[in-house]
């Protein structure tokens, strides 16, 4: 009994024999074959297909189908790709087999060499030869198939930007060293949203909330990005390089090709950045790289991807340091012997004399330590004050004085040895936090608080892979069972601190102190049901008295929405404390006065005394006092992950 075929691949062969007899492709019924044998297969249904098409599962009214998250119409070869994976496949297999044009890279090989290197080793071809293609713009890509390895690379957060509250992530492609010198010409791939010009940042943080940007692939020479983070935004980047075989690092290579430059819909909390390098990735890498919470953050991307085995061998090899022009003057600064620091002090305070004795007699090594250090600072300087011509020149004087010293860095770029405390990502506080413990208010007796945090750390957490001593927090939700009701006490919509420390004497290391906050919270501790919406934000300066010590004062300016006469415009002028006493304990005191400029109410005392007691990464304990009319204690577990 002859069996009849089903009616998809019916279809899927109707898509071939209309390429024929179109005289698109030739031989008939060896491309047929092909096609029949992949819907044998059921490659349409492959992980790998689905991986390589993006496809995911939505269900609708009871009906799962699926539809790439890609929404680029180039990208696809079928007019049903986005939505249907047999058909996609089949107009693949067709596309591969058309005469070659003019411009040869826009053939289905060349554009597509990811399907085409998997639909090779995965089908048996036998005696069929598709047009042979030299895809010369994809070669280069590739730096003709010369490239060793791969690195993961961490941009660490930018506080005053949005767009890199969190940190960033890039693919940076090892070329051979026989062909590239150095790494700043390696090819790097980047995933961002596509936003306009001067876009300012409340509008981006709502158009990237609810997917009003694409998000879109690019790539570039890596001393690009070198030069946009390190040098411009004074950020550090960590460069963790991966044990891919060659096989494994070519197809992350060949699908990132066919990525360039297709649209995403872009969202900022979960396809983002993070979200597409780990999809990417996972292409090789059979472990997820994150985890199913709605949020997805570059620093956990890494965290996941240090502890990874395969076979008992690491998937990091190497973990590199790539410090900021910032951090490389201070390390620069703080190796030097205490001579040489104050003479470079000296030299920054003026005049840049050479002919200085202190100068003169230093051995040459110790002269390419000083001015090696004073080209960093006054690269930082002139980046943080371009109108100034005497950094310029002073950059001049120094460069003249350097090609006179013998050809020799004073200390290895990446060296981690500056004493800077510095620490990759993976070491850093974890995002996500639960706080529970038992409380006493002065107004309605015992009860009990549990706090929710999602992302990301408070000034209180280890220092470790962070800006030390700083507070980045979004939707940090605090509630509270008092006098047998359960309140939110406060909803903490995005809460920032900096303190914007220096680690050396020189002039200009370090700035004011600032912070901002958008939070949904109660009036004062005494009251109940008085919520109020509150922007806040101000500057200060911050002092380090030692390695433990810092003391701060702000002027913080609010605006609220009033609430029985209290006035919706205020002041909280403050000054603080934050210590490392002992080994895994750190405290911060807070006193300070709110005063409101209009309204009937009068001036509250501020006190907030907060203590975290433990060094794990897992957990700690908190014991705090804070006085806001009425009094509350605190004492509560945290747990993190």
């Amino acid at each position: 009994m002859r069996r009849v075929a089903p009616p998809i691949l019916l279809y899927l062969l109707l898509i071939v024999r209309q390429s024929i007899a179109a005289g698109v492709i030739g031989p008939k019924a060896d491309v047929e074959a092909l096609v029949q044998q992949a819907h044998s297969r059921q490659l349409a249904t492959h992980p790998y297909w689905l991986k390589l098409m993006h496809y995911q599962r939505k269900t609708s009214a009871g009906v799962t189908t699926q539809l790439s998250e890609i929404v680029s119409s180039e990208f696809f070869l079928s007019p049903e790709g986005a939505t249907n994976p047999a058909a996609e496949l089949a107009a693949t297999l067709v596309a591969f087999f058309e005469p070659v044009g003019e411009k040869s890279d826009t053939h289905a090989q060349c554009r597509f060499p990811a399907r085409y290197q998997w639909l090779r080793k995965t089908l048996d071809w036998g005696s069929l030869e598709p047009p042979r293609i030299h895809c010369q713009q994809y070669s280069a890509y590739t730096m003709n198939d010369q490239i060793d390895s791969l690195s993961l690379v961490y941009v660490t957060g930018y506080p005053t930007n949005p767009a890199s509250f969190y940190g960033h992530i890039l693919l940076k492609f090892n070329t051979r060293r026989s062909l590239v010198a150095t790494d700043l010409l390696d090819h790097s791939l980047n995933f961002g949203a596509a936003i306009p010009n001067n876009e300012i940042g409340l509008v981006y943080m709502i158009k990237g909330l609810f997917g009003g940007y694409d998000g879109i692939f690019s790539h570039q020479h890596f001393y690009s990005y070198n030069h946009a983070y390190v040098e411009n935004d004074l950020r550090d980047m960590w460069e963790y390089e991966l044990t891919l075989t060659k096989d494994e690092a070519g197809q992350i290579v060949s699908h990132s090709w066919e990525l360039l430059g297709k649209k995403y819909v872009y969202y900022f909390f979960k396809e983002n950045c993070a979200y597409r390098m780990a999809e990417l990735l996972g292409l090789v890498i059979g472990s997820p790289l994150l985890p199913d919470v709605p949020w997805a953050l570059p620093e956990t991307v890494f965290e996941y991807i240090a502890v990874l085995k395969r076979n008992g061998v690491p998937i990091v090899r190497e973990i590199r340091w790539i410090p900021s022009r910032q951090n490389r003057f201070r390390g620069g600064f703080l190796a030097m012997a205490d001579h040489q620091r104050v003479l470079t002090r000296q030299l920054v305070d003026g005049p840049l004399d050479f002919d200085e004795v202190g100068y003169k007699t230093l051995p040459a090594t110790e002269k390419i330590a000083v001015i090696d250090t004073l080209l960093d600072y006054y690269e930082y300087r002139i980046i943080t004050d371009k109108k100034n011509i005497e950094f310029k020149r002073a950059k001049q004087a120094l460069l003249i004085e350097r090609a006179g010293l013998p050809v020799q860095t004073s200390a290895p770029a990446g060296d981690a040895v500056f004493s800077l405390d510095t620490a990759p990502p993976h070491r850093g506080p974890l995002p996500t936090m639960v706080r529970l413990g038992p409380i006493h208010n002065s107004q309605f007796g015992a009860g009990s608080e549990l706090r929710i945090r999602p992302v990301n750390y408070d000034r209180l957490e280890l220092d470790a892979g962070r800006i030390p001593n700083s507070n980045l927090t979004m939707f940090d939700l605090k509630t509270v069972y008092l006098d047998k009701r359960l309140r939110i006490r406060s909803l903490d919509f995005v809460k920032i601190e900096n303190f914007n420390l220096p680690k050396t004497p020189l002039p200009a290391d370090g700035g004011f102190a600032w912070d901002f906050k958008v939070a949904y919270e109660t009036q004062n501790l005494a009251c109940s049901g008085c919520m109020i919406f509150n922007l806040a934000g101000g500057l200060g300066k911050a002092a380090q008295l030692t390695q433990h010590w810092v003391v701060f004062g702000m002027l913080d300016l609010f605006a609220q929405t009033p609430h029985q006469g209290s006035g919706s415009l205020g002041a909280l002028p403050h000054i603080g404390l934050l210590a490392s006493p002992a080994l895994g304990w750190k405290s911060s005191v807070i006193l300070g006065r709110q005063s409101y400029l209009n309204g009937s109410r009068a001036n509250y005392r501020v006190v907030r005394w907060e203590n975290r007691f433990g060094s794990s990464r897992n957990w700690d304990v908190r014991v705090s006092y804070e006085e806001h009319v009425a009094h509350e204690f605190l004492a509560a577990v945290s747990l993190y992950w």
